[in-house]
């Protein structure tokens, strides 16, 4: 400034000397270029200035200001990192619970399939077993029902016949006796023994009964020859476990509706007449329209027949 101002005192001089004769003058410094004017001038420039500027803080204190901001922001932020790194264990260690359910419900879930697969697997193969068995019944039982079928076909006509046979003998048990002992008897008339002289050895009482039915030949059980017969020979013979049915089969050779069969296998099942199991040869059935078979064997069958 005061270089200006000297410039300035320089430049106006010089041009008052331009054009002027050169004459002796007294050179007086303006009261500008003064050193009290100077100071003058300098106080009243730096107080303009100063007036013209505000009043502002100091560097350090915008400078303690800004640090302080700064460390209460980051506080702020670490109480925030602090809070979200507390929810993010949190939720860490809620992930984990449901992980470890998830996994054993996973597991329980894939057990109780297996299980269940076991299970199904187990039924199913014993269906099936079961199934292999009754087909294996089935044709047993179809294959023993042809058998069967082909043995009455066989033996059909060959029953019929004995069975038709069987009630002409029945109707009249003794006819073929009685005719055969009246031809011998006419044989012996004719033809002269040569043991006429002979007495034939045998049982009068019995005799003389047969004689007598021999009269009037019949099936009533109050003659004394059939009493005896059926006394001594028939009821003995029919002497079985099972009373009541053959007191049945009893009536039915009387009747001629019994039926015996034999059978192409035998069957091991309990006898019908003394109750015994044992091989059962023979089928037997006691009308003519009954379906019910009943299996004997062959001591029962001997003392049957």
């Amino acid at each position: 400034m005061e270089k200006a101002i000297v410039s300035n005192s320089n430049q106006s001089l010089d041009h008052e000397l331009v054009g002027t004769k050169p004459r002796s003058l007294t050179f007086s410094a303006p009261e500008c270029l003064r050193p009290k004017a100077l100071e003058t001038l300098n106080g009243h420039n730096v107080s303009s200035a100063a007036s013209n500027r505000s009043p502002s803080p100091s560097f350090v204190e915008v400078k303690a200001l800004a640090q302080a901001k700064l460390k209460d922001e980051l506080k702020r932020y670490q109480e925030e990192l602090k809070l979200k790194d507390e929810e993010v264990t949190k939720l860490s260690k809620v992930k984990d619970q449901i992980n470890e359910e998830v996994e054993e419900l996973t597991a329980s879930l894939f057990e109780e399939a297996n299980s269940m697969v076991l299970e199904a697997n187990i039924k199913q193969a014993t269906a099936e077993k079961k199934l292999v068995e009754a087909q294996n019944k089935i044709e047993a039982l179809e294959t023993e029902i042809v058998a069967l079928k082909q043995v009455l076909e066989s033996t059909e006509n060959h029953s019929q016949g004995h069975s038709d046979k069987h009630r002409r003998n029945l109707t009249n048990p003794f006819r073929q006796f009685s005719n055969k002992f009246s031809s011998k008897n006419k044989r012996n008339q004719e033809i002269p023994s040569i043991f006429e002289n002979e007495i034939p050895e045998v049982d009068s009482v019995y005799y003389g009964e047969f004689l007598q039915w021999l009269d009037n030949p019949d099936l009533d059980y109050a003659k004394p020859f059939l009493a005896r017969i059926y006394g001594e020979d028939i009821l003995t013979c029919l002497e079985l476990s099972n009373k009541n049915l053959t007191q049945i089969v009893q009536r039915a050779i009387e009747r001629s509706t019994f039926h015996m069969e034999a059978l192409i296998d035998p069957i091991i099942r309990e006898d019908a007449l003394n109750g015994i199991k044992q091989k059962c040869k023979y089928r037997i059935k006691c009308t003519d329209d009954s379906e019910d078979w009943l299996y004997i064997g062959q001591n029962t069958r001997n003392r049957v027949n």
